[in-house]
């Protein structure tokens, strides 16, 4: 947990942080608070984002391992 947080995989955890969590949770609030902002574009590029996140969470429990 040492190396994900501060050591050589720390770029790619923060990357995979910020795009699996803060930024669909920022967007998902925005939808919640604003019953007439419903964009279907923009959350379907929020639901690639999270893919993109999700394949980041894959490489990052198979790499290290290996390592």
């Amino acid at each position: 947990s040492e190396e994900w947080l501060f050591g050589s995989f720390a770029a790619l955890f923060w990357v995979m942080t910020t795009l699996g969590l803060v930024i669909p949770f920022l967007y998902m609030l925005i939808q919640a608070f604003r019953k007439d902002y419903v964009n279907i574009t923009w959350t379907a590029v929020m639901s690639f984002i999270l893919v993109v996140a999700f394949w980041f969470k894959r490489y990052m429990i198979i790499v290290p391992t290996l390592s």
